[in-house]
């Protein structure tokens, strides 16, 4: 829900470059075959280009977003699937896939429980994120609807000082201390919203 990165120093750091020298080489082996189809693929990739297109040409609020892949890597699997799918014995691209459809259903029963409420579910994120904001934040949110203001406070105050220039992590600390009767220490919080943006 909210994944912790960090942007590679380059196009030449061993992030980037191993990706695009693994694609290499099974783009190789695949053209040194002549049983691929390769009209299908074509197709497929086609339109997992097409699928990417929205999430390429629209401005991102969150800049790792998955979801926005889900369309294009299904059209990328398909087409995978048409270039594999005459090289081997279909009896075993059967068992391949149901064991990878039962590796699935397991994973999403393990994240169905974590996303049994939002407590769960940012709980989850701001261990696995812990220097993403958006997580303490949240989690900050999800605690003081609980009733855990101090647990609230916690979460506020590391969003805080994760991310200063962001007024929503200095509002809702203002406010959580407001409701736990620190008005001095809220008017301060929300001195800092103002300084950041007047109109606020």
């Amino acid at each position: 829900v909210e994944h912790q990165f960090a942007a590679a120093p380059g196009l030449l750091g061993g992030r980037v470059l191993l990706p695009l020298a693994l694609l290499a080489t099974g783009a190789l082996v695949l053209l040194r075959l002549d049983r691929v189809r390769w009209r299908e693929a074509f197709l497929l990739l086609g339109c997992a280009l097409l699928a990417l297109l929205p999430a390429s040409l629209v401005p991102l609020n969150v800049l790792v977003n998955e979801h926005r892949l889900y369309p294009g890597i299904a059209f990328l699997s398909l087409a995978l699937g048409s270039l594999v799918a005459p090289l081997g014995r279909r009896c075993a691209w059967v068992l391949l896939g149901a064991a990878y459809l039962v590796i699935l259903g397991i994973s999403t029963y393990q994240r169905n429980r974590v996303w049994q409420d939002e407590v769960t579910l940012w709980q989850d994120a701001a261990s696995k994120a812990p220097a993403m904001y958006r997580s303490h934040l949240h989690l900050g949110g999800a605690l003081e609807g609980k009733g855990d203001l101090e647990g609230a406070l916690r979460h506020y105050r590391e969003a805080q000082r994760l991310a200063p220039q962001v007024i929503e992590t200095h509002y809702d600390l203002g406010n959580a201390l407001r409701v736990s009767g620190r008005p001095t220490e809220a008017a301060a919080a929300y001195a800092t919203c103002l300084e950041l943006n007047p109109t606020f």
